[in-house]
């Protein structure tokens, strides 16, 4: 029996009985007759009927029951425009002029209500209806009713809907008040509406009047008698106990909660899962991992084989299982859970629901727990974006949204964004809370640390100070978010160079902490701690701090004894026992014992592990380059800590032992890069997959590109908006690659583990030596080696490098009298010592230079006593010794093919600079103020008339030997042909132009080609777009001006227009140092060719070269051959 016959025979068991039946009530009757027959528009015609006779007879009781059947039944049928046509039309018919019709009046604006608010999607109206449902019955004089109580219950429910807590709230205490002086109504009643008071009440944060009405519930029923409404009042005081940080009550709570839903529901039912959540998250902050994961997995289980009715509580387990999954260091499972909760997201609700932002929120966080902070702003961004298509969305939650990618951005380095969007966040959290509420004194707080990051410390201190004294005023001096502010104004005096002034800041942060479990928060307090004490030579203190760092940041590890380091921790942040690892290794070194050195050279192996998984974790370009930096600390201990050993026990292994930590700072990215991309390690991959994946690799490099450009022109929208994009494609890329993974041979890996000494001492010819420099902040040493073995020299550690390099190279740029000085002074320092361990070694005719650091810029040929190394020695360069085990990707060929391009610009069709060329130009000359790449003549680029000659020689010197050459001048040398693949079919690509470097974003250095208004491209070879380049060249020359340089990342190198080119597949790579000049450039390219192509390797083929131009008087400055290096295997 449907709705409609149900609700027609109650009310004819309610209607008077009469002698004789009217017309009415026999339309009426025969419309129920019909409804039982399944003929709905019959019933509603002689419904209709009743309703008129009714009226004839001014029974408006019966008109009214014949008007709220047919509402029914069109509402039952979806039609709730023409239930809404029924109430309309009746409303007028029934005269308000006594108390019955008043009453009838107001269950018609019920219904009417009803229609509006689960039919019609009209909230706002349906608060209209009842508004005068409610009027009605106060003009009727039932204030007391409990009809006006239902309807004052379902205003509120209407508010709640609306998020207008406080009138939702005034409503239901009224309501709760008639009901309370009813004694028909049941406590059940009462106590439920008690329930949903008390829960708005906490989404004020409300907690005392919360609990006032959870308390009252419970009171109003038995236990036993109504198990499950007694569960639903322990969930709201659990949840009251939780957010007061009063865990063990929370736990307490929950656990009678779980009980006695065991009495009235199986362990498979939704709402017993969503409180075994709530007893995963109270395990969690009382420390008991484990248990709150074993939680999470029977929650989820259960919601696997009974989803729950809103697929919200699958994917808010899912968020809260994966957070708790990542702190644990479950990391893959971490990813796993994010992943099926957001393709869940996206099946339920759609592609940019609010659904899919929650999730993406939830990724952006664990995204910068785990460093992963460029991959956090683009998930966030994407949040953003999608949050801001709801207009009526949570402001909240926006407000965070900025904040979070305030964050971001000062991990990126860009304070100025980072206090924009902190600043938009701290406007609205005022707006909705006020100055005297958390979040704002948080969103000062994040001010502060912005200001810290841009290197403001005062500033710093003074938006922490206002953030603590509201803090304090609301929470109390003693609770954990007032520590965390702390332990902030402790890391800025520490920056400040004020490890004693740290403490004040330190040590309170550290006793409020003191008696809470386990967390990244107190680890990073402890470890703070430790660094400041040990700044003071408080060494015993220091070593017991980050003992309880250590156990702050695991959970299962509780061993108070400095001389216990479990080699494979478990964690709850990789990145702080990182930290903690090298700061107790620093420790053991002041002991210097035998002992002591080795249980450090023990914790920096399980350091570099932890090194080497969280940056295999980071899919992130730009993280895993930011990552590296940590890369430098470790090799400055790592070094440290050997020596010490060597010193103590002679041992040649140590020696071997610091050339690994010198390599761990250097090209680690880049080289597994470029393992990651050889042909041979993905030669059984489907073409079909490897396509799509160059097609997905270049549109991310797009994307990369056109943010870096939006940045530039301050675009905020723009750079949001492209994030999210990014996050899109950057996901399917990821997705493809664990399907390229899946498709290698057993045990064949596209990664391979940074070579050791022995490996690369294996490649080195006899007369060959490898001089691979360690530049750290408080380490600076040179590692010599030749086949016959490994030596090891040592500079001064306070060398200011960078102001040596700087002097050096412009004495010889701007050919500076002094240059004879400096480069006696540079001799000394930098080379002496190598010279001495090559001596040492049985010397070597052949050098291999690992720069670190400033001396990426350094051309060493150019030093020497006397005469120059280049007269000495035949040298060239490599980012890493390891890079130089990598085999070629193929072999030699007898008779290499050439392409050579110069777009001359010698008329102003070619040399017209387009609008974006122009501004990245311009760009480049604002982030790097010491550099000229080229010069602009107005809006023209400057002529290089030698380039023409230049190719056209270097071309008939390949056609004289019977080689493919071909070669593009003018406008043919224009990106469109490089674009179509042209590079993939040569051994060696030749680029005589202008060149730039954006030190700002690398990725907007680039190469300057045929200038044409009318084409696709913009006529500039970024370095972000030669990495979607596909080549297999053994040489690409760079006859440009600095296309040697880029932008120099801590523990990495350099990253620029040379690292491009490798990664896109070039095996060698010629480049300069810094502008070069016209005329000189042809001659020396000229004659390197020559070289090259009499047989000589390109090392000595540029040597040569150079040494051709030494010995021409007009030439024989080093500023004319000095800048050009040869980067790669030679």
């Amino acid at each position: 029996m449907n709705r409609c016959v149900v609700f027609l025979y109650c009310l004819l068991l309610a209607l008077p009985t009469v002698a004789q039946k009217s017309k009415g009530s026999t339309y009426f009757e025969q419309a129920k007759e019909a409804l039982n027959q399944g003929d709905t528009q019959k019933a509603l015609t002689l419904m209709n009927n009743s309703r008129s006779e009714y009226l004839k007879e001014k029974n408006y009781y019966r008109f009214f029951v014949a008007t709220q059947s047919m509402i029914i039944i069109y509402q039952d049928g979806g039609q709730y425009a023409e239930a809404e046509k029924v109430i309309s039309e009746a409303i007028p018919l029934i005269p308000p002029n006594n108390s019955d019709n008043l009453v009838l009046q107001a269950k018609l604006q019920d219904n009417l209500a009803y229609g509006y608010l689960y039919g019609m999607n009209r909230p706002e109206d349906a608060i209209k209806a009842y508004d005068k449902s409610i009027q009605f019955y106060e003009q009727a004089g039932h204030h007391d009713d409990p009809d006006l109580a239902f309807e004052l219950v379902n205003r509120g429910t209407t508010y709640n809907t609306l998020r207008e807590i406080r009138k939702a709230i005034k409503d239901l205490e009224r309501a709760a008040a008639i009901y309370s002086r009813d004694e028909k109504t049941p406590a059940t009643t009462r106590a439920d509406i008690r329930n949903t008071l008390g829960i708005l009440w906490s989404s004020l944060d409300e907690w005392t009047k919360a609990r006032e009405q959870f308390d009252l519930g419970l009171k109003l029923i038995s236990s036993q008698a109504e198990p499950e409404l007694a569960s639903k009042l322990l969930n709201g005081l659990g949840i009251i106990a939780y957010n007061l940080e009063d865990y063990p009550s929370a736990f307490e709570l929950f656990e009678r909660e779980r009980n006695l839903q065991l009495e009235v529901m199986q362990k498979d039912d939704a709402r017993y899962a969503a409180t075994m959540i709530n007893l995963g998250n109270t395990r969690k902050k009382l420390g008991d991992i484990n248990s709150a994961l074993r939680d999470y997995q029977e929650a989820l289980t259960i919601y696997t084989k009974s989803p729950p009715a809103e697929s919200t509580d699958l994917i808010d387990l899912m968020l809260n299982y994966s957070i708790v999954a990542n702190e644990f260091g479950q990391f893959s499972q971490s990813s796993q859970l994010h992943e099926a909760a957001l393709q869940l997201a996206q099946a339920t609700y759609g592609s940019n629901s609010l659904a899919e932002a929650y999730v993406l929120i939830s990724m952006g966080a664990t995204s910068f727990a785990n460093g992963a902070f460029e991959q956090s702003l683009i998930q966030n961004s994407k949040a953003l974006t999608i949050m801001n298509k709801y207009p009526d969305g949570p402001p909240t939650d926006i407000a965070d949204l900025y904040n979070n990618i305030g964050q971001a951005y000062d991990e990126l380095g860009d304070v100025d964004l980072a206090l924009q969007h902190k600043n938009k966040a701290l406007a609205l959290y005022k707006r909705i809370y006020g100055t005297e509420h958390s979040a704002y004194a948080m969103a000062l707080g994040n001010i502060g640390l912005s200001y810290e990051a841009g290197g403001e410390y005062d500033k710093a201190l003074e938006y922490l100070r206002q953030a603590l004294e509201i803090r304090i005023r609301l929470q109390g001096k003693n609770h954990k978010e007032v520590g965390t502010v702390y332990l902030n104004m402790g890391l800025i005096a520490i920056l400040k160079g004020d490890a004693q002034g740290s403490l004040t800041y330190l040590e309170p942060a550290r006793d409020i902490y003191e008696g809470t479990g386990k967390g990244v928060v107190k680890a990073m307090i402890y470890n703070r701690l430790a660094f400041s004490y040990a700044k003071l030579k408080a060494y015993e203190k220091a070593e017991q701090s980050f003992q309880s760092a250590w156990i702050a940041n695991s959970p299962s590890f509780n061993d108070k004894q400095f001389s216990v380091s479990p080699e494979k921790p478990d964690y709850i942040s990789q990145y702080e026992m990182l930290v903690t690892c090298i700061g107790k290794a620093d420790m053991l070194l002041v002991r210097k014992d035998r002992a002591s050195l080795d249980h450090a050279v023990r914790l920096l192996r399980t350091a570099d592990e932890l090194l080497v998984s969280h940056s295999s974790q980071l899919k992130n370009n730009g993280d895993r380059l930011r990552f590296s930096r940590i890369n430098s600390d470790f090799t400055e201990q790592g070094i440290q800590t050997v020596r010490a050993l060597y010193d103590l026990t002679k041992d040649s292994r140590y020696i071997d032992q610091m050339y690994y930590y010198s390599e761990r700072s250097k090209a680690n990215l880049l080289y597994a890069d470029l393992q990651r991309n050889r042909p041979a390690s993905l030669a059984s991959v489907p073409q079909a997959l490897m396509s799509q994946r160059t097609a997905l690799s270049t549109r991310l490099i797009t994307l990369q590109q056109g943010i870096a450009t939006a940045y530039t022109s301050n675009n905020l929208s723009l750079v949001t908006q492209l994030q999210a994009e990014e996050f899109t494609v950057e996901k399917e890329f990821n997705e493809l690659e664990n399907a390229l993974r899946e498709k290698l041979p057993a045990g064949k890996s596209v990664s391979k583990k940074l070579p050791d000494w022995k490996e690369v001492q294996k490649i080195l010819p006899a007369g060959t030596a490898l001089v691979s420099y360690t530049m750290t902040d408080s380490l600076k040493c040179i590692l010599v080696g030749t086949n016959k073995g490994l030596a090891v020299r040592y500079l001064a550690s306070n060398l200011d490098v960078e102001k040596l390099v700087r002097g050096f190279t412009n004495a010889i740029k701007f050919q500076s009298p002094a240059l004879p000085e400096l480069r006696t002074q540079m001799t000394e320092t930098f080379w002496s010592p190598a010279e001495s361990a090559l001596a040492s070694l049985g010397g070597a005719s052949h050098i291999i230079i690992v720069p670190e650091g400033p001396l990426n810029y350094l051309p060493f040929e150019a030093l020497g006593k006397g005469n120059y190394l280049l007269e000495q020695y035949t040298i060239h360069y490599s980012f890493s010794g390891a890079l130089l085990t990598i085999k070629p990707i193929q072999q030699k060929s007898a008779k290499p093919t050439l392409l050579a391009m110069a777009p001359v610009f010698a008329d102003r069709r070619t040399s017209t600079l387009t609008s974006s060329t122009e501004r990245f130009v311009q760009m480049g000359k604002r982030t790097e103020p010491a550099s000229r790449a080229f010069s602009l003549q107005g809006d023209y680029i400057e002529p290089l008339p030698g380039t023409e000659r230049e190719v056209e020689q270097i071309n008939q010197l390949h056609a004289d030997k019977g080689m493919l050459s071909r070669y593009f001048v003018n406008e043919s040398a224009s990106e469109e042909l490089i674009k179509k693949g042209e590079f993939s079919r040569y051994d060696y690509i030749h680029l005589a132009t202008h060149g730039f470097v954006n030190g700002q974003y690398p990725e907007l250095s680039g190469l300057l080609l045929t200038q044409d208004s009318t084409s696709a491209e913009d006529g500039i070879l970024y370095s972000g777009e030669i990495l979607g380049l596909s080549m297999h060249a053994d040489l690409v020359t760079l006859s440009a001006c600095e296309t040697a340089l880029g932008k120099k990342i801590e523990g990495e190198g350099v990253r620029g227009l040379s690292s491009a080119f490798m990664m896109a597949g070039a095996s060698n790579v010629v480049a300069s140092l810094w502008k070069v000049a016209d005329e000189s450039t042809a001659s020396l390219m000229v004659s390197f060719y020559t070289e090259l192509l009499n047989g000589k390797d390109k090392a000595s083929a540029l040597r040569d070269a150079k040494l051709a131009l030494l010995r021409n008087e007009q030439y024989r400055h080093p500023y004319y051959w000095a800048p050009f290096i040869q980067i790669g295997r030679n």
